[in-house]
């Protein structure tokens, strides 16, 4: 299994238990799409386009 190079939008930190969750909704699409993205970057063998 590769390894994951995660990276955060500042923006969302400061958000992320204020205005009913958005900040930690925002902050766990973009950790799942980026691991979601490094899965399919090992399965095919080539990075998304």
């Amino acid at each position: 299994m590769a390894d994951f190079n995660i990276t955060v939008n500042p923006d969302t930190l400061p958000n992320l238990l204020t205005e009913g969750g958005v900040g930690l909704k925002k902050l766990l699409e973009s950790l799942l799409n980026q691991v979601l993205e490094a899965q399919m970057t090992e399965h095919y063998g080539a990075p998304p386009r």
